[in-house]
């Protein structure tokens, strides 16, 4: 590789180190016939490494200016996957036999910007009649269902685990996801407990 000064005159060489060199590439002049120089000195402004008049430092500059360029730009362009994100826990056990839905976890107010955004859940679940079905939801801004399930269990002793995820397009501003859940006859237990909720940006 090789840098110009303004009459179009190589003014160094990059190649390999010199043997009695330890660093991996030197910079050399064609010109002057100067000693190596370490090519990381070029970057940190050290003016002693400057062997000709002023070419070598503006080029260098160009050179940082055009690679910070690059760097900005892929910094704005770069994905949002993976951004924004937050989790939330509820180890409970809860319970209810109403047959109205209690709130058994609540995000509270999330801030986030404008985007395709990925719902994960996960609960274990029981209801103490198998003849009557658990029913539990999770809702956006207390309008959107992001997700609403009406289900038996085989066996009334034993806890169940629902999980999924759902994405969900999310306007710039506060939002909040809750779970509620309920029994579906009054006097029968709904149980629910280790409910986690994720919430992330995708895109």
């Amino acid at each position: 590789m090789y840098l110009f000064n303004s009459l179009d005159t190589a003014i160094i060489d990059l190649r390999d180190t010199p043997s009695d060199y330890g660093a991996t590439k030197y910079l050399k002049s064609t010109i002057s016939g100067t000693e190596w120089v370490n090519i990381k000195d070029l970057f940190y402004d050290k003016p002693e490494v400057i062997v000709i008049s002023g070419s070598l430092n503006t080029h260098a500059d160009e050179i940082h200016d055009n690679l910070q360029s690059q760097i900005d730009n892929l910094q704005a362009y770069s994905s949002p996957y993976g951004l924004s994100f937050t989790n939330f826990e509820e180890v409970g056990p809860l319970s209810t036999t109403s047959v109205s839905f209690l709130n058994a976890l609540d995000t509270g107010n999330l801030n986030v910007p404008a985007g395709t955004y990925r719902v994960g859940w996960y609960l274990e679940w029981s209801i103490s009649n198998s003849s009557y079905p658990f029913v539990c939801r999770l809702l956006m801004d207390n309008e959107t269902s992001i997700m609403e399930t009406n289900i038996r269990t085989p066996d009334a002793s034993s806890w169940n685990v629902m999980s999924g995820f759902k994405y969900v397009i999310v306007s710039s501003g506060t939002h909040y996801v809750d779970v509620d859940f309920k029994s579906t006859k009054s006097g029968k237990t709904a149980s629910i407990r280790n409910i986690r909720l994720e919430f992330w940006r995708v895109s």
